[in-house]
């Protein structure tokens, strides 16, 4: 059982130990890769205008990785696509940021994903002698079939919870494990999984569980860039990107400005990081086929970590169902949400919807609500809302034939104090309270002090900065006072995203060229000089970002060898700090890290 559990030395007794899951171990995990294999679209015929059809070219590029790891990366401009992309393993796609790279997907009408990441099932199903939560191991009568490093999904029929059944929430409790041993057992085996266990297969949530074996997609990647869809579908589900049996992929640093359904979609995969992106407005709000959400965990999606987002404009900013469990979803911001009935402003940021996701986690996000309806049956158990701020609505939950009990509200603020807003309601049985300011009341009446700071860090997580105390949401700071850098961000107006943290290990490409460019002096106070080193003029355009991505200027000049002074506008003026020039023209494209100080 030990596995399983964190340990409450760490987090402390407010949640017992049996009813919190290993949420820091989520996400990609490791460090992010950075492949040095790096294909540029414009060699491939990409044209960037917004007007011709780059699909052939950005497909070409994809294909001349020959499935090698490696980047295909879009310099600044337009490209408008008018197909699908599906994206094989190990392949980044790769932005100069969101602000100057933006991919229009226009599928004429199409029901499609502008970007599919999509594995595939490799087995047929076999039934499992147990599997049970908090441990780590599946028992099966004959372990020929399985080998260390597969991955598994494991699932089971849908049990007596499941007052609304519909088809495509059949099977809902499961979990995508991977097998890291096999150790022989009485009369059959035990497969040892990475993860633990996270619920009592074939007792007390479903019926007939069973495995397959799977071979997911896996370390592929969307950074820095910008996907809008062009075209509306009114029929067929449509994302614009969706992941379905993969692992360890990631979104970072990513604006998904118009969707049909929903802008991300993750379908029975694990450990997938999506992070510092903004995710805004759609097409239609009703509801239907995932229309007006923003990202949507579905099937059994497990330990995937979503955190430091802007929300903007959705039905629900956060979509939870069909099983979703063992996520973590945090410090993000979420405003505006918009829905067709009315009152329009409504729509629940986080909506826990139905069909048992059951042990994710909700911290330090700044929403308008939260709610844990039963539009189709329960929620549960063990979803954990901790130190959240619910800024509209407040924190909302209906009940049914079955209800979705054991859930746990800790540290959560509700602020509003105007007429039918700021609520807290709850249905069902067996939750765990604490320390909650509803309208600046401690809710339930003596439940202080709180002295967790996180369910799964140890620290204030590394995007944080400077933004303000940590925690910074729930007692003991003042309702309403604290922030997070999500909001922080939207607030100051700049960009929206946050790309890459780190220039030296981002893009290096100079591609073969006649010049090679330096910046001399640097730092720069004043003036700003570069230096060709070649013996030819060149014709270019250098766009400026600074380091959370934020387009500074752009300027299309002509670079002389030797020392060539660019004058900025008087309208630009850097502040101290560092930035990234990007020098582009028909034979190179050049990073260079400006440092200015004053």
């Amino acid at each position: 059982m030990a596995t399983y559990f964190v340990a409450t030395t760490l987090y402390g007794q407010t949640i017992p130990s049996n009813r919190i899951s290993t949420w820091s171990e989520t996400g990609y995990g490791d460090s992010i890769p950075e492949p040095g294999n790096i294909v540029d679209v414009m060699n491939f015929g990409a044209v960037a205008d917004g007007i011709a059809d780059d699909y052939a070219a950005v497909n070409a590029a994809i294909n001349s990785l020959g499935g090698m790891q490696g980047v295909v990366y879009f310099p600044p401009g337009i490209y408008k696509i008018g197909a699908s992309i599906n994206l094989p393993d190990s392949v980044v796609l790769r932005g100069a940021s969101s602000d100057s790279t933006h991919l229009k997907f226009d599928l004429q009408g199409a029901v499609g994903n502008c970007i599919n990441i999509t594995g595939s099932i490799s087995g047929p199903f076999d039934t499992i002698v147990a599997a049970f939560r908090g441990t780590s191991h599946i028992s099966v009568l004959d372990p020929l079939p399985y080998q260390p490093g597969m991955y598994l999904e494991l699932m089971e029929d849908n049990g007596s919870w499941d007052t609304q059944p519909v088809s495509w929430a059949d099977n809902s409790v499961g979990q995508i494990v991977k097998i890291v041993s096999i150790t022989p057992s009485g009369v059959g085996a035990a497969l040892e999984t990475q993860s633990p266990i996270r619920a009592d297969y074939g007792s007390g949530w479903g019926t007939n569980a069973r495995i397959r074996i799977i071979n997911p997609a896996r370390e592929v990647g969307i950074e820095c860039l910008q996907i809008s869809r062009a075209d509306s579908v009114h029929t067929g589900v449509c994302f614009n990107i969706y992941f379905n049996y993969a692992v360890h992929c990631w979104i970072r640093g990513v604006e998904s400005s118009k969707s049909i359904g929903s802008h991300v979609e993750i379908d029975a995969s694990s450990r997938i990081t999506v992070t510092g992106s903004y995710f805004h407005h759609a097409y239609e709000y009703d509801g239907a086929s995932t229309h007006g959400y923003g990202i949507t965990l579905f099937n059994h999606t497990g330990e995937c970590r979503v955190e430091n987002n802007i929300m903007k404009h959705l039905r629900h900013s956060f979509s939870f169902q069909a099983g979703a469990n063992g996520n973590v979803n945090a410090y993000n911001y979420s405003l505006e949400p918009n829905r067709s009935e009315v009152p329009a402003d409504a729509g629940a940021d986080i909506s826990m919807h139905g069909h048992f996701p059951f042990a994710n986690l909700f911290e330090g996000n700044i929403v308008q609500t939260i709610q844990i309806d039963q539009t189709w049956g329960p929620s549960g158990p063990y979803n954990t809302f901790f130190r959240n701020r619910a800024e509209l609505y407040g924190i909302l939950m209906s009940s049914g034939t079955v209800e979705s009990n054991e859930q746990h509200f800790v540290g959560n603020e509700v602020t509003s104090t105007v007429i039918f807003t700021g609520n807290y309601i709850l249905a069902g049985t067996g939750h765990i309270e604490f320390g909650n300011m509803i309208r600046g009341v401690l809710t339930p009446a003596g439940t202080t002090p709180l002295t967790e700071s996180s369910y799964y860090l140890t620290a204030a997580p590394g995007f944080w900065g400077s933004t303000a105390s940590w925690p910074s949401i729930g007692i003991p700071n003042s309702p309403g006072s604290g922030t997070n850098p999500a909001k922080a961000r939207y607030l100051a107006g700049a960009s929206m995203t946050v790309c890459r943290e780190d220039f030296t290990t981002g893009i290096p490409a100079i591609l073969p060229s006649q010049n090679v460019y330096s910046i001399s002096p640097n730092p720069i106070k004043q003036e700003l000089n570069i230096y060709s080193s070649g013996q030819n003029k060149e014709s270019v355009e250098i766009y400026c970002h600074d380091i959370s991505g934020r387009l500074v200027f752009i300027k299309a000049i002509t670079l002389n060898p030797g020392r060539n002074e660019i004058n900025l506008n008087s309208s630009v003026k850097l502040q101290n700090g560092i930035y990234l020039l990007t020098i582009t023209s028909e034979n190179i494209i050049q990073k260079l890290k400006l440092i200015k100080q004053e």
